[in-house]
This record gives structure tokens, C-alpha cells and sequence, in this order.
């Protein structure tokens, strides 16, 4: 609730210094003299934290509480914090099993892609990218989720007396203080699970939890960007909203891209446009591309920054695109000549041309 345009942040900065504060968390407006602050922060000798204008304070003071209660493991470096595909795949290179990453309702959150066999369970767990409703409930009713949650270690399961071709799991809890934020499940592979197994999961467990931790922040981040630019291309919020996220200069054009994979089922759709997002997210990262995306319907969107010379850009998302799917997808590209003002009127073409 402080103005940051008066000296009143200064002053609680200087108080927080004099209380041994560890940081002051800011929101800060354009127009605001940042040097002035950073300069009162070292004098009080508190670290200055901004954040975003729309992150909520509750969502912030969850993942800090994630972050400050889990304990900080050194990884080996093979998986980018974050990357919870990469540490499946790191997982199960050290198990010799299939891995799958899950959070506390069952849905899958990654898994590895290596060679190993697995068992039509996990085919339909990834398939489906949760675990089969039958399956919780039978795993719930015996009682299996309740020793994960409650238990101190890395749990067996086995059906193998009812179910034949059930492969054993070894399964631990992801904890970030006392908050089960997932869970990682082991198949076993070439080698039967043992207590090798065991110690691997207790030693990754810590680390998976700043994976996830890390995971959710860029999640929470992703979904109030997809929320705005949605809010934007419909023509609900003011083009402007979206010159801080895309850093745009006055004279910069604006192109906008659609992609529409071709799908019958609804549910087939949703999952297609969550890879094609995930494409587009790997792409602005590597590229470090002025890009902001949503999806609606069956459709994405992707808002670049540029006019023609854009076109080289957008061609190799599609070729991309069409890359990661098995199924075709349509494109279509318009620029928006007067800048963010006839976005909305791109959005329409490119919707018309799909």
C-alpha cells in the first residue's frame, strides 16, 4: 500500500534496514526513480526485490514460502532448473527406469522419453497426461496416496497379484516445507527396484522441489501473460496493456501469427495447443524473441514485435509447430499496420484466413 512516487519507500526502506529485514518487495509503477531506491536499499543494506505489477501478493508469498522451506541441493547440472522433462530423463538415465513427474492431483507434469519398455499403465497415464480416474480411485481406496503423503521416503507399489502385467513403482513425495507439491514415480525397468532405487529418490526429492518450485513461478507467470493478451485480441483491455511485456518503441510494428491444429476431438485439441505453447515458449526463450502468446478455442495466438522482417521468424514457429504435433496445422499471419491500435483488426483476419 506505499506510494513508491513519494518518500515514503524510502523511509520503509531505512526501516527495514535498522530491523535487520533480509529484502523489501516492491510494485513499481513507470515514472518511479528506481536509482533512488536501489541507492536507499544498499545504504540500509536490504535487497530491493521488483516484481510484476499483476502477480498477486498471495501467489508471491506462496512460492516464497516454497522457496525459503526447501532445503538447497547442487544439482549436476544436466537439467535446467525448471526443466522437469530434463530431470525425468536425468532421473530415469540413474534409475534405469521410466520416470514420470507428477503434481498432487494426479496429472502429469513430465515424464522420460527414453527406450525403456513400460507397461500399458504408464502408456495410458501418459497418453492422458494424468493418471486414469480408475486408477486414482483404486489407488485412494487402498490407501496408497495417504502412505505417499503421510510417509517420510519413497513408497513400493505393487500389484502383481491381481494385475499381471503391472510393473512394480516406487514412488516419493515432492515437499516444499511440510506442502506436498508432487510427487515422482519410478517404473521399474531392466532391473528389479531396490534399495538403490530407494536412496536415489530421497537424494532427488530436494532438488525435484526446486524444480517444481521454479516450474510453478514460471506457470503462474505464463497464465497472467496468456490473460491479458486474451483480454487484449478481443478487444476487453486497451492494446497498451501490452507495451511493458513486449518492451515496444513508439514506431515498432506488430505482427500477428495464428496457429490452428486440425482436430476433431476437443480434448485432442487442448493437449495440441499446450505443445504447440510449450514450442512457442522454447523458442522466445532461445531466440530471446519479443513475443507474448494465448490460446482460445482452437487456436494460438502469437503477438510478435516487427513487420516484414517477422516473416522469416514466424515461418520457422510453424515449421516448428508442425514438427511437434502429428496432426496438420493451419497458419495464418497478418501485420497490424498502425502498431497495437488495429491489433484486435489483425486478430480477425488472421481468424477469417484460418
Amino acid at each position: 500500500g506505499v506510494d513508491g512516487r513519494t518518500p515514503e519507500l524510502l523511509d520503509l526502506i531505512t526501516t527495514a534496514g535498522h530491523a535487520r529485514a533480509a529484502a523489501v518487495i516492491v510494485k513499481l509503477d513507470d515514472g518511479i526513480d528506481v536509482d533512488a531506491l536501489v541507492s536507499a536499499a544498499k545504504a540500509a543494506q536490504v535487497a530491493l526485490l521488483r516484481v510484476p505489477r499483476n502477480l498477486e501478493w498471495g501467489q508471491l508469498h506462496a512460492l516464497a514460502r516454497m522457496v525459503s522451506t526447501t532445503p538447497l541441493v547442487r544439482g549436476d547440472g544436466s537439467a535446467p532448473l525448471g526443466d522437469l522433462s530434463a530431470l525425468a530423463n536425468a532421473i530415469a538415465v540413474m534409475a534405469n527406469g521410466p520416470v514420470t513427474i507428477e503434481d498432487p492431483q494426479s496429472r502429469v507434469l513430465a515424464y522420460s522419453t527414453g527406450d525403456q519398455e513400460i507397461d500399458e499403465y504408464r502408456r495410458d497415464t501418459i497418453l492422458g497426461r494424468r493418471v486414469p480416474d480408475g486408477w486414482v480411485k483404486r489407488l485412494q481406496q487402498d490407501g496408497v496416496f495417504q502412505r505417499v503423503w503421510r510417509g517420510d521416503g519413497p513408497v513400493l507399489i505393487s500389484y502383481r497379484d491381481t494385475e499381471p502385467d503391472y510393473r512394480d513403482r516406487l514412488v516419493t513425495a515432492v515437499r516444499a516445507g511440510d506442502e506436498v507439491i508432487g510427487s515422482i514415480w519410478v517404473q521399474e525397468g531392466s532391473e528389479a527396484l531396490g534399495p538403490a532405487h530407494h536412496r536415489l529418490l530421497l537424494e532427488v526429492a530436494p532438488l525435484a522441489a526446486l524444480h517444481l518450485v521454479r516450474h510453478f513461478a514460471g506457470d503462474v507467470e505464463q497464465r497472467q501473460e496468456a490473460e491479458l493478451v486474451k483480454a487484449v485480441l478481443s478487444g476487453r483491455v486497451p492494446p497498451s496493456s501490452l507495451v511493458p511485456l513486449l518492451a515496444l518503441q513508439p514506431a515498432q510494428r506488430i505482427t500477428l501469427l495464428a496457429l490452428r491444429p486440425e482436430c476433431v476431438d476437443e480434448a485432442e485439441a487442448v493437449m495440441h495447443l499446450g505443445r504447440l505453447g510449450s514450442v512457442v515458449s522454447l523458442f522466445r526463450r532461445t531466440e530471446r524473441l519479443q513475443l507474448v502468446q494465448t490460446s482460445s478455442a482452437h487456436t494460438l495466438h502469437i503477438v510478435l514485435v516487427g513487420g516484414s522482417r517477422v516473416e522469416g521468424v514466424a515461418a520457422e514457429l510453424v515449421h516448428r509447430a508442425r514438427s511437434s504435433v502429428r496432426v496438420p496445422v493451419r497458419a495464418a499471419l497478418a501485420h497490424s499496420g498502425a502498431g497495437l491500435d488495429t491489433l484486435v483488426e489483425a486478430r480477425v483476419d488472421v481468424d477469417d484466413v484460418l
